[in-house]
């Protein structure tokens, strides 16, 4: 073969490549746009984008100011192009299959090194229930996955600098306004990009340019709502479950997407181990991001959507992947390709395989009620369902959404608020029972931290809670829930130049008035003796911060170590009734009752508690308080051991 024909050979070669490159792209589209869809969460972001369009402010209940989306940067996007269209259903979808299609494109000709590599990435995401479904779903993952393409471009192909360590700065400071989390992705590419920067004192001065963006949205969250989190992080974080029972339903998670999308964390898997093939530094510390953020699914406890927290990170996977080089060619390229076809086709649940009707509603307790989400809304919310029914998107909770709005102002109780809270319109009230979008539910336990379903942590309406938004007074039944109220309240609906509202929020976000939340927490408080004063103040009143309030679940108080004493000094609130057990390595010991005091709210009132000899013979280590009747107010104002003869581990 002379010079010529060789030159027109591999012309010829990399035209079908492209073409290849091409094909994979269209296919992707034809797959997104089959499975497009928007899920019920989507809405909830959807009516805050309504209110704002509308003059409201970046409300959800108009009255409050509440970040009920997870996704600032998301949410302007969607509202730059909603103030011209006034419709969210069509704006919301084609805005994701534009962004999803344009990040994959970004990925096959900006990033990936060789055309083959960009090929086997665009097959493990064509046959990735995870990526392709949450192309769409109305949710921040498309605007996710663009900033990740640009990140990751800049970060493989530009050159050691402070222009690359600032570019990074900023994409990443965008990433982190659209879904706060995804920074994790971010942190070890950005430290060696600033370690190969060698501008030290520069770099990080440009680094701080960067993040700028974020932290003016850090400040303006704080100054317009009084948090620097979404009211959403309360809600799903502050919740009493415990870290092992999160990481469990975490580990669960990943159980149902072995089960149901096998091939997305095969895909994140391939991605990761990458660096063993190539070799690359850079390829090395995207993987720890990726890692990093799979643990954090694992601590978080993952979600109830199945496969949503997988596709950024397979999306980061695929970018590591296509750093290889010369090592997909020949004989790897074309099996790896026909292993990825054969297992998407296999798999029942794959993009591919589904068609127009499908529907899921399973939900297995052996996958901790992980749903699919897709399967559950997508023949009301579905872009191919469109010309089957009367409006979109048409089920049972945008009919009852309108139902409200035609109703009139009212306020309601609900626990699946999209739908509903978007079509509800903006003179319905809707208390949110899951907590997501209510600032005073997202800051109570829940009842039964053994029970729940992820993602969805129902809390008990406090009494008078919502009476006391229909007839805007406060209505609380009780006083320590008032006094906490009154105060959210001002952070939250009181003028926004309100001198008293500064302190507040300072105040609030350094948890200062938790304790008045503590009635409502769904098990016993467990602190210290060190933690509880031992000098004696009487009379004092619920609210006053010398004071520890204590749910019906009960106190538990830690000792330092094992004590055997005569006599216990400590003072509770006089108008309730008390069990104190002295208990030795859990094991109670000795019962004392203390009966109500006074009726007439004095406040606290001291005791002295004389122990049995059984307790001073075996000692004990833990003192635990009950409250029974009165206001269900439970206090403790001070505890002091009068007669300490410390034991030793032997002797007790």
């Amino acid at each position: 073969m002379n010079n010529k024909q060789s030159d027109n050979w591999e012309i010829f070669k990399n035209a079908m490549i492209i073409l290849m490159i091409l094909l994979c792209l269209g296919f992707i589209l034809f797959l997104i746009i089959k499975t497009a869809w928007l899920s019920d969460d989507s809405f909830i972001t959807f009516r805050t984008v309504d209110n704002f369009i509308n003059g409201h402010g970046l409300t959800w209940n108009t009255n409050e100011r509440v970040q009920a989306y997870t996704h600032p940067l998301w949410m302007f996007v969607l509202s730059f192009f909603y103030y011209f269209t006034h419709e969210i259903f069509y704006t919301a979808i084609f805005i994701s299959i534009g962004l999803s299609v344009l990040s994959c494109l970004v990925y096959g000709f900006g990033v990936s090194l060789e055309p083959v590599n960009a090929i086997i990435g665009l097959l493990f995401l064509s046959f990735s229930k995870s990526f392709i479904e949450y192309s769409t779903s109305g949710l921040e993952n498309p605007l996710t996955f663009m900033l990740m393409a640009l990140f990751y471009w800049v970060y493989f192909k530009q050159d050691k600098g402070l222009i690359k360590l600032f570019l990074l700065a900023l994409i990443s400071s965008l990433s982190a306004i659209n879904r706060s989390d995804t920074i994790l992705f971010f942190i070890f590419p950005i430290i060696l990009s600033y370690y190969e920067s060698k501008k030290w004192i520069s770099g990080i001065m440009v680094l701080f340019i960067g993040i700028l963006p974020f932290m003016a949205w850090e400040v303006f969250s704080v100054y317009y709502y009084g948090f620097p989190f979404p009211n959403t992080a309360y809600a799903k974080l502050n919740t009493g479950v415990s870290s092992l029972r999160l990481a469990q339903q975490g580990l669960n998670y990943y159980v149902n997407s072995i089960k149901n999308d096998p091939i997305t964390l095969l895909g994140i898997s391939v991605g990761i181990v990458s660096f063993f093939i190539n070799r690359k530094k850079r390829v090395l510390f995207s993987s720890l991001g990726i890692i990093l953020y799979l643990l954090y699914i694992i601590k978080i406890g993952g979600d109830f959507m199945s496969g949503r927290f997988f596709a950024a990170p397979l999306f980061a996977s695929m970018m590591n992947l296509s750093q290889s080089e010369g090592r997909l060619h020949g004989r790897i390229t074309l099996p790896a390709a026909i292993c990825i076809i054969y297992l998407g086709l296999l798999t029942p649940s794959s993009p591919v395989n589904l068609n127009q009707n499908y529907s899921n509603n399973e939900l297995k307790k052996e996958e901790g009620w992980v749903a699919d989400e897709r399967g559950w809304y997508y023949l009301c919310t579905g872009l191919l369902q469109a010309g089957k029914r009367p409006f979109m998107p048409s089920c049972g909770y945008s009919y009852d959404g309108i139902k409200f709005r035609e109703q009139g102002p009212q306020t309601i109780v609900h626990g699946f608020v999209g739908m509903v809270g978007y079509f509800a319109g903006p003179d319905v009230h809707i208390i949110d029972f899951n907590a997501l979008t209510d600032p005073l539910l997202s800051r109570i336990h829940i009842k039964y931290p053994d029970y729940f379903r992820i993602g969805h942590f129902a809390r008990d309406i406090p009494e008078g809670y919502k009476e006391s938004i229909a007839l805007k007074a406060n209505l609380f039944k009780d006083k320590r829930l008032a006094l906490f109220y009154e105060k959210l309240k001002t952070i939250i609906s009181g003028p926004l130049n309100n001198p008293e509202r500064l302190p507040l929020i300072i105040d609030m976000n350094l948890g200062k008035y938790n304790y008045l939340l503590n009635s409502y927490y769904s098990k016993a408080v467990t602190i210290r003796k060190k933690d509880i004063p031992e000098s004696s103040h009487l009379n004092l009143l619920y609210d006053d911060p010398k004071v520890i309030t204590f749910p019906k679940q009960g106190l538990i108080i830690n000792l330092d170590t094992t004590y055997s004493a005569g006599n216990i000094e400590l003072s509770l609130d006089s108008n309730d009734i008390y069990k104190i057990d002295f208990c030795d390595k859990n094991k109670v010991i000795f019962t004392k009752w203390i009966p109500v005091n006074s009726r007439d709210g004095k406040g606290t009132t001291a005791h002295n508690i004389s122990l049995k000899n059984t307790s001073y013979l075996k000692g004990y280590n833990q003192i635990r308080i009950y409250g029974f009747e009165g206001d269900g107010i439970f206090t403790i104002g001070h505890l002091k051991i009068l007669k300490e003869n410390q034991l030793s581990s032997s002797d007790s």
